[in-house]
């Protein structure tokens, strides 16, 4: 079976929740409105549309859910109707799904694949970066680079980008002894000499990018230079708005608009096309990275020519 994705979306209005109850018109709203709750959790009505894009197949899917629905009639509820339409979409051949904030804790306990356009985001990083230099007037060799580690398939994987590129790059790490090898065979092999600081670091710290692979809140901000720009794809939004009321002198980038062949996509739409389809980046994102795998993902990026046209930060747009 060809394999697709499938973009869920909430109903927006109540109304347009394709169910009818008979005589509604001369009963109590009320009354319809729990008629039409019940009926809603025992039929599961959804609309289910083909779409195409980048020539690959797949579903448009409104579900049977408003917002206050789910706020009113809790998670069992909304769980069920989820649940029954992952089923069902899981059988049309769907592995990767886009799922509205809403709902996409219990795509996690189904253990889906979800997009929400980190990891391809992450995956774009060298592209990402070379937007920054752009934008910046910078170039690889002049830039003081600091990784914030947490996540060792996206620390590793942003290392093999930059290693070879740079002459300066420090890592915030709560595990020190992790870089010994790697620090050794990068000397070795291109003379850069990585700075390994132990978190929680207490000085102030050389910068211009900052690429944060930590989703634990790291403190480190604070330290950072004046003018540094943060990437950082991972921190839940509380954070990254913590950051930026703390430190009004830096720039954070949280998302990128990307375009292929001109025509410009959403970055988790993209993603769960892009994954559905590749092998390589669909494990990447399931199973973590090691570097036998970086020739085989940059191949199967350049396939589609991604490129990066804007920079935002906490939904503006900054370059």
């Amino acid at each position: 079976m060809e394999k697709s994705f499938a973009v869920l979306k909430l109903t927006d209005k109540f109304e347009e929740i394709p169910i009818k109850i008979p005589f509604e018109k001369i009963l109590s709203k009320d009354y319809v409105y729990r008629k039409k709750l019940d009926k809603i959790y025992s039929r599961i009505p959804i609309i289910k549309e083909c779409i195409e894009i980048l020539g690959v197949q797949g579903y448009q899917v409104q579900l049977p859910l408003t917002k206050d629905i789910i706020k009113e009639k809790g998670v069992n509820y909304t769980k069920r109707i989820v649940d029954e339409t992952l089923d069902d979409l899981t059988t049309c051949g769907c592995n990767a799904f886009i799922m509205p904030d809403e709902i996409i804790e219990i795509g996690r306990e189904k253990e889906v694949l979800l997009s929400n356009g980190k990891a391809l985001s992450f995956l774009l990083m060298e592209e990402i970066v070379e937007k920054i230099l752009e934008v910046k007037n910078l170039t690889y060799k002049d830039t003081k680079f600091v990784l914030v580690d947490g996540n060792e398939s996206v620390t590793d994987y942003c290392l093999d980008i930059l290693y070879d590129k740079i002459n300066y790059l420090s890592i915030i790490t709560p595990r020190p002894e992790y870089f010994n090898e790697k620090s050794e065979k990068i000397l070795e092999e291109t003379g850069l000499i990585l700075s390994i600081l132990e978190e929680p670091i207490i000085d102030t710290l050389e910068s211009d990018i900052v690429i944060n692979c930590s989703n634990s809140q790291s403190k480190a901000f604070y330290f950072f230079n004046k003018k540094t720009v943060l990437v950082d794809f991972i921190s839940e939004k509380k954070h990254i708005k913590n950051i930026l009321l703390k430190r009004k002198d830096i720039r954070l980038i949280d998302e990128v608009g990307v375009s292929i062949h001109d025509e410009r996509y959403k970055m988790d739409v993209l993603q769960g096309v892009v994954f559905s389809q590749n092998r390589v980046l669909r494990s990447w994102s399931v199973y973590g990275y090691n570097n036998e795998m970086f020739d085989r993902i940059k191949r199967s990026l350049n396939q589609y020519n991604i490129q990066i046209n804007d920079l935002y930060e906490y939904g503006h747009k900054i370059n």
